[in-house]
């Protein structure tokens, strides 16, 4: 400002503690965009033309973050203009009308004059501020979230400098801005590395989520999403120790002892998996339950509108629950007669018939029935990462490969549970389940919300 380069502005609003919407850490503070920014201005109004000194940049030039100089307009600028409109690399501009607005992009390898068009706005980042931190910012939902409660207008949304220079952010020293911004660039290889895991698979839909989900899925299977530790214990241990209570409970009478499965040959396993896990069948760690198809079985006639769930492959919602808005339900004596079919808390239900592979978890409900075309898979060990590893595990690229393998090809898709029992999968250590879970449900909910 002593320069003549800067005018002096208006001071920004104090942010006051009831404005903050988060806690950060004590080495940080928050500010607002206009107190780490050396300008915020609108940009320079021309048409676009094939000749002229200067590129004219515009919302449309920017796609995906990048933009194709040479194949930006040009237009021309008298020399004065250039000293307030003329772009520098580390320039941030934003969209300011539109179905585009909020959009940014830092300036990138500019090596030719240019200004920006009117329907821009500059950020010019202080030195002491990593623009791609700022970016990021600019990408996440406290930004977005801002915008929207600043933006002006009804059929023309637009937002303003004044209130850009308004927006809060987190501000971290300048070194561990740096940190952040590499962290955020060291995740690349991990989504690469998913994203080539997608050429794998034998069956996927057209829609991209659907089909980076699959990928994660798979990679969890193999181990990839988390790293060993020391203290994880070994798989084989958990497959001896979830033998021993099946032998416990069949000696108890608790459970029917069943025909041996088929052991694991080094043939039939798909791919390798870290030395700590080991290849079983899903009959080893779970027991499963068919549903009552016996004369006790309820008519339609028999639904009521209280009581216990009954359960049906539509009854299954898309986030792998069970429906407590179209739930059909049967009498507390009706679910006596039920000889089989019967789920309990930590279970889950599995589609046998129709929607092959449909796999659902019983909560909202503790205790319900199902109907014939679902049985019911029970893990042995009762710990709900446990349970939450098979779930994943079974709408998996793996699972339906093997649902594939195993389903009687009829007119009607059927399965059978001693089949479902024969579904190769890998087992990690009980520790490594749960990191493996954390891990799945922050990646697929990053995709689920884009």
């Amino acid at each position: 400002m002593r320069a003549g380069k800067l005018k002096k502005e208006r001071a920004l609003p104090e942010i006051r503690e009831d404005d903050v919407p988060f806690e950060v850490p004590e080495n940080w503070c928050w500010a607002r965009l206009g107190d780490v920014a050396l300008k915020i201005h609108y940009g320079f109004t021309a048409s676009a033309s094939v000749t002229g000194n200067a590129k004219l940049l515009r919302i449309t030039d920017i796609q995906n973050n990048h933009v194709s100089w040479q194949d930006v307009p040009r237009c021309t600028v008298a020399e004065h203009a250039l000293v307030d409109y003329r772009l520098q690399n580390r320039d941030i501009v934003i969209a300011r009308t539109g179905g585009t607005i909020g959009k940014s992009y830092i300036v990138r390898e500019l090596d030719d004059v240019a200004v920006f068009a009117s329907y821009l706005i500059r950020v010019i980042p202080s030195a002491h501020i990593n623009e791609s931190y700022l970016k990021r910012f600019m990408e996440s939902p406290l930004y977005w979230k801002q915008l929207e409660a600043k933006s002006q207008g009804t059929g023309q949304p637009n937002v303003n400098g004044k209130a850009l220079s308004n927006l809060m952010l987190p501000l971290p020293p300048l070194t561990e801005q740096e940190r952040i911004v590499q962290f955020l660039q060291s995740l690349t290889p991990e989504l690469t590395k998913l994203e080539a895991d997608e050429h794998e698979l034998d069956a996927l839909t057209s829609a991209f989520p659907a089909r980076m989900k699959s990928s994660l899925l798979l990679a969890a299977m193999r181990g990839e999403l988390t790293e060993r530790e020391p203290d994880d214990g070994d798989a084989r241990d958990l497959l001896k120790s979830i033998e021993r209570e099946k032998q416990r409970l069949v000696k108890e009478k608790k459970l029917k002892r069943e025909k041996p499965l088929p052991p694991v040959a080094e043939e039939d396993v798909p791919f390798e998996i870290p030395e700590t896990w080991c290849w079983c069948r899903l009959g080893d760690v779970a027991i499963f339950q068919n549903g009552d198809r016996g004369k006790n079985y309820p008519k339609r006639t028999e639904y009521t509108t209280r009581g216990i769930p009954w359960v049906n492959a539509g009854h299954i919602t898309a986030d792998g629950f069970l429906s407590e808005t179209s739930m059909n339900f049967i009498s507390i004596d009706k679910y006596q007669e039920l000889r089989n079919g019967k789920f309990q808390r930590g279970d889950l239900v599995y589609c046998l018939r129709g929607t092959l592979g449909k796999v659902g978890r019983i909560e909202p409900y503790s205790e319900g029935a199902v109907a014939s075309s679902l049985m019911i898979i029970r893990p042995m060990v009762p710990n709900v990462y446990f349970r939450e590893y098979i779930f994943h595990y079974l709408k998996s690229a793996l699972a339906r490969r093997q649902l594939l393998q195993f389903d009687n090809g009829s007119a009607q898709p059927n399965l059978a549970a001693k089949d479902v029992a024969k579904y190769l999968i890998p087992l990690p250590p009980l520790a490594e389940q749960r990191r493996i879970v954390a891990r799945l449900e922050e990646l697929l909910g990053a995709v689920e919300n884009g």
